[in-house]
């Protein structure tokens, strides 16, 4: 075993042996198909030996193909658990990554062990300074509850997980700042770092490149705004993949304001509106979400928790804590995040899955929000939990009032809206 430091934490979790790339031959030997070999001597190989995969020992067969590297695979039906065919563009990403990291001092790797104590197989493991990382590079969509599991498995073995995916963006437009589609299981890749917020990594075997998407800003429950920072990945060490310095994101106040009137329209005129349960609260309450208060959709840090537009959730707390109360009463934070809590089992808001994040965000997204609204004169902090109304929402029934109301709420208020993101996100 090549590992030093800490590296016995992994002597009795780590079997050796590569599945897909490294197969082991009838007398036991490793071979290798990393490190490349003429076609035509493989061929000659495969006619002379047989190959087992080193996890289920099972026959496998090295195929020689047009395929752009030759690769083992298991027979068809297969009862290995790894037994999973792979993309052209998976096969190519993951050898480039390792090829990536073995160029680099200091850096061990191994591609594809077999971890039998947590049953789990990365794409690569690798050991930098005194701790160890699993990479997994994902192309393809798995269950999330997969990734929640083998992120829990690493994490138990004191291995760092590092996700990072095939390159799927797809781009809406070019207008600055970037605006991009991702899914829920896109969503589901994001990691956090203290200092510079969200940020998911995405590699392109064809480009060479990895994509460092930070800043993600949303806008409904799959378009975002965002930085996107695209580096050559030999430009790059190891230790950068988690601290890659990314500029400040910029939002035209007029774009986040088109986009939330384009959402309210989309949302009118394709839900069903009897069987919308948002729809019928904001109906039940005489309110039109066309001439909603500008005090309903405001952008927070943390509105990333949910996979709605911040307009839902916050009505949601204005419609079960605010509406009825006068001047001069309280508002309980706990209470409205326990609200906002059985609203999501109601199936009323949906909570993103980000099983890469070690804290759930929900109540500093709520927190947030009252500490805004106290910003803009609307509440008072008593305390951590207590708030004090200080004057209700203001609603417009004429459109244009209500569209020109909003933009003059904005441009009032600017500063404060700001100064939560800690000049990472600038609105203008």
């Amino acid at each position: 075993m090549f590992f030093a430091g800490n590296s016995n934490v992994l002597w009795n979790i780590w079997e050796g042996g590569e599945n897909v790339l490294t197969a082991v031959n009838q007398i036991g030997e490793v071979f290798s198909l990393v490190h490349g070999f003429p076609k035509e001597e493989l061929r000659s190989i495969r006619k002379e030996m047989n190959f087992y995969c080193p996890h289920c020992h099972e026959r496998v067969h090295m195929r020689v193909g047009n395929i752009k590297f030759p690769h083992f695979s298991h027979m068809p039906n297969s009862s290995c658990s790894f037994s999973e065919g792979e993309s052209k563009v998976h096969l190519q990403g993951k050898l480039d990554l390792y090829n990536w990291l073995t160029s680099h001092r200091g850096v061990h790797a191994e591609l594809e062990p077999y971890l039998p104590a947590i049953g789990q197989r990365p794409d690569i493991l690798f050991q930098w300074e005194d701790r160890i990382y699993s990479l997994e590079y994902q192309c393809s969509a798995i269950p999330i509850e997969d990734m929640v599991n083998r992120t829990k498995g690493y994490i138990s073995a004191d291995i760092h997980p590092i996700w990072i995916l095939g390159p799927v963006f797809e781009k809406i437009y070019g207008a600055s700042p970037s605006v991009n589609q991702l899914s829920a299981f896109q969503w589901s890749f994001f990691q956090h770092m203290q200092d510079s917020g969200l940020y998911l990594l995405s590699y392109c075997p064809q480009k060479k490149s990895l994509l460092h998407l930070s800043r993600p800003f949303p806008i409904s429950s799959k378009k975002i705004y965002s930085v996107i920072t695209t580096l050559p990945l030999h430009q790059l060490h190891p230790s950068q993949l988690s601290s890659i310095q990314t500029k400040q994101l910029k939002i035209p106040l007029s774009h986040w304001l088109m986009e939330k009137a384009r959402w309210a329209g989309q949302r009118m005129r394709f839900s069903r509106k009897y069987k919308d349960p948002f729809l019928q609260c904001v109906y039940n309450s005489g309110k039109n979400l066309l001439v909603m208060s500008p005090q309903i959709g405001l952008p927070v840090p943390s509105m990333y928790t949910m996979a709605v537009h911040p307009i839902e959730w916050q009505f949601f707390v204005w419609y079960d804590n605010i509406r009825f109360k006068r001047e001069g009463e309280c508002i309980s934070a706990k209470g409205c995040t326990a609200m906002i809590e059985e609203r999501i089992k109601q199936g009323c808001l949906k909570k993103r899955c980000l099983p890469l994040l070690k804290i759930d965000h929900s109540r500093d997204m709520v927190i947030q929000y009252l500490d805004l609204l106290c910003s803009l004169g609307y509440m008072k902090r008593l305390s951590p939990e207590r708030y004090l109304l200080l004057k209700p929402f203001l609603f417009e029934q004429n459109m244009l009032k209500s569209l020109d109301f909003e933009k003059k709420f904005y441009l009032e208020n600017l500063m404060k809206i700001n100064g939560q993101f800690n000049r990472m996100i600038h609105i203008f």
